[in-house]
């Protein structure tokens, strides 16, 4: 992984400044705010930041939020180019949103295993 990025992405999740969700990159909270997989950190730190939120029908909300790219959405994962732009496996990435999603990791965790477990470009 770029070793800039993955500076910045470390800073982002230990910052505070994102709190944690699971599920989708990034989604609405009960209390209004906005919550984060460590994905949509990440989409964030490399300046993707064009989110949409779906609206049903009926007029409803998702609590999901699509990260839009090149004019698809994307819930759980970043788009394949931007990972390769980052120097990032897809199988890296698989197991972070794992973490973060399945075993219900902090942010702190998932950095410390970023940290040891995904190597510098």
């Amino acid at each position: 992984m770029r070793r800039e990025i993955k500076q910045k992405w470390l800073q982002a999740l230990r910052s505070k400044k994102y709190k944690q969700a699971r599920l989708s990159l990034k989604r609405k909270l009960d209390d209004g705010s906005y919550g984060y997989c460590c994905l949509g950190v990440l989409a964030e730190v490399c300046g993707l930041n064009d989110w949409k939120t779906i609206k049903y029908q009926d007029g409803r909300e998702d609590d999901k939020i699509a990260l839009i790219h090149e004019g698809r959405k994307f819930y759980g994962n970043l788009p394949d180019e931007c990972l390769e732009q980052i120097s990032m496996r897809l199988d890296e990435a698989r197991m972070l949103a794992n973490m973060n999603d399945f075993s219900e990791m902090s942010f702190e965790e998932i950095a410390n295993v970023i940290e040891q477990e995904i190597s510098n470009d």
